[in-house]
C-alpha cells in the first residue's frame, strides 16, 4: 500500500483518492479526486460516465496539527448523451455551494456546545467569526411541541430580546432545556403558554417556580391541575437574608477589629450549627455573646433548619407556625419580610415538602448562561443567543 493510501485512511474521506500533498509553511494542501463512475442524469434519469470537463475547487478542511488544511478537489462535470445536461459528480464531503467540508461545519457545531466564544472557535478552525455565526444559524430550534410532567421556569439577566430579563423553561424530570423566551413579562408568558391546548397544559403535574407573583398567577390560571412548588433555595434565603441583615446592623456599632472579625466569619453564622467543626464553634459563640439580637436571629435560623427536616407538609406546617410565632416574638425588624413571605406563599412552600422537586438544574443552567455571556463579552442577537443556549451540553 502506498503512502497516499495511508493518507486517504487518515483523512477519513470515503472513496476519495489522494493525488498529491503539498506541506508548506502556511498550510497543508491535499489534492484529491473521486473515482470516475456512472451517474444518473438529474433531468432525464439516463446513466452516463462521459466527462464534460474538470474544475479545481479549493475547499477548507479541518486543521491538521492546528495548521490550515485545504483540499484541492478536482471535480468532474458529466454530460448526458441523451439530453445534453451537464452536472457535477456526487460527493459525500462537500455540500452544494460550500467552500468548507461538511465535517468542518459539524466540528464547529459540536464546538459550539462548549462554553467558549465564537472568536475562540474561529481561531481554532481558521474561519471568520461571521462564518461561525452562519453555521450556528443553521440550527433550527422551534417552540417545544410538548410540555413536561415537571415544568420549571426561572428568569435570568440576558440583556437580549425585548428586555433585560429572559426566561428559561426546563423539563426537570429529564434534565432538559425546552425554551428561552424573549422577555419575562406577565402578558408575554400568558400568551406563550396559552398557545398550548388545554389537554397539553393539563398533562403538567408539577410546576417549580421562585417567589415572583406573576409566575404564580399564570401557573395557577393556566395549569389548574398542576401542583405549584416554590423552590427551597428561594424561601430558605429569606431566613439567611434576615440573619445577614441583623449581623450587618449589629456590626455597625462595633469597633473596627470586631467588625472585620464579624464580616470574615459570616459564613459560620449561616451554617447549621451541627455542620460547624467543633474547633470553630467557639467563634460562633463569641459573636453571639456580643449581641442579644444576633443570638435571637441565629436561633431563628437554627430552628428554621429544623423546619426543613420535616418529612411531609403536615409536619412542616406545624413547625413553620411555631417558627413564625418565634420570629414575631423576637421583635427583629429584619425578619418581618420573611414572615410576610411565608404567610403569602404558604401553600406552594409546603408543597415542596411532599414533592421534592427543585430548580437546581435550572439554576445550574443559568450559571452556564452567565459564563457564556462572560466569555462572549455579551450576547446581543436574541435568535443566535437562544440557539446557542439550547445547543449547549
Amino acid at each position: 500500500m502506498s503512502h497516499l493510501h495511508y493518507i486517504e485512511d487518515l483523512l477519513e474521506l470515503k472513496g476519495v483518492n489522494v493525488i498529491n500533498i503539498d506541506n508548506n509553511s502556511i498550510s497543508t494542501d491535499i489534492y484529491i479526486e473521486l473515482p470516475r463512475k456512472n451517474h444518473e442524469c438529474p433531468d432525464c434519469g439516463t446513466h452516463t460516465d462521459k466527462v464534460h470537463d474538470y474544475r479545481l475547487q479549493k475547499v477548507k478542511d479541518l486543521p491538521i496539527y492546528t495548521k490550515l488544511t485545504y483540499l484541492y478537489y478536482r471535480k468532474r462535470r458529466y454530460i448526458c448523451h441523451e439530453c445534453n445536461k451537464r452536472f457535477y459528480e456526487d460527493n459525500s464531503f462537500l455540500a452544494r455551494y460550500q467552500h468548507k467540508t461538511s465535517r468542518l461545519n459539524l466540528f464547529i457545531l459540536d464546538k459550539l456546545k462548549n462554553l467558549v466564544s465564537m472568536s475562540f472557535i474561529s481561531k481554532e478552525y481558521h474561519v471568520s467569526i461571521p462564518t461561525v455565526s452562519r453555521i450556528l444559524d443553521t440550527l433550527s430550534n422551534g417552540k417545544p411541541k410538548y410540555l413536561p410532567e415537571v415544568l420549571s421556569i426561572d428568569e435570568f439577566k440576558g440583556d437580549f430580546g425585548e428586555g433585560k430579563y429572559q426566561c428559561i423553561i426546563t423539563d426537570l424530570k429529564n434534565k432538559k432545556v425546552l425554551d428561552i423566551t424573549t422577555t419575562r413579562t406577565e402578558a408575554y408568558l400568558n400568551g406563550y403558554f396559552r398557545q398550548y391546548p388545554k389537554d397539553v397544559r393539563d398533562s403538567v403535574k408539577f410546576v417549580v417556580i421562585d417567589m415572583w407573583r406573576p409566575y404564580y398567577s399564570i401557573m395557577k390560571q393556566l395549569f389548574p391541575k398542576a401542583i405549584i412548588i416554590i423552590d427551597k433555595f428561594h424561601f430558605v434565603r429569606q431566613v439567611t437574608w434576615a440573619l445577614e441583615n441583623t449581623r450587618k446592623r449589629v456590626q455597625k456599632n462595633l469597633d473596627k477589629n470586631t467588625r472585620v472579625y464579624f464580616k470574615r466569619s459570616r459564613k459560620l453564622l449561616n451554617k447549621s450549627k451541627k455542620d460547624i467543626h467543633i474547633n470553630n464553634r467557639w467563634r460562633v459563640d463569641r459573636m453571639l455573646d456580643i449581641s442579644p439580637d444576633l443570638k435571637k436571629a441565629h436561633q431563628l435560623k437554627e430552628y428554621f433548619y429544623y423546619v426543613l427536616e420535616a418529612k411531609n407538609s403536615k409536619e412542616a406546617s406545624r413547625r413553620l407556625d411555631l417558627w413564625i410565632r418565634m420570629a414575631k416574638e423576637s421583635n427583629l425588624n429584619e425578619f418581618k419580610s420573611a414572615i410576610r413571605a411565608f404567610n403569602n406563599w404558604r401553600e406552594p412552600i409546603l408543597n415542596s415538602f411532599d414533592h421534592p422537586h427543585t430548580n437546581g438544574f435550572t439554576e445550574g443552567y443559568n450559571n452556564k448562561i452567565k459564563v457564556l455571556k462572560r466569555v462572549s463579552f455579551g450576547l446581543q442577537n436574541f435568535t443566535r443567543a437562544r440557539n446557542r443556549i439550547l445547543h449547549l451540553d
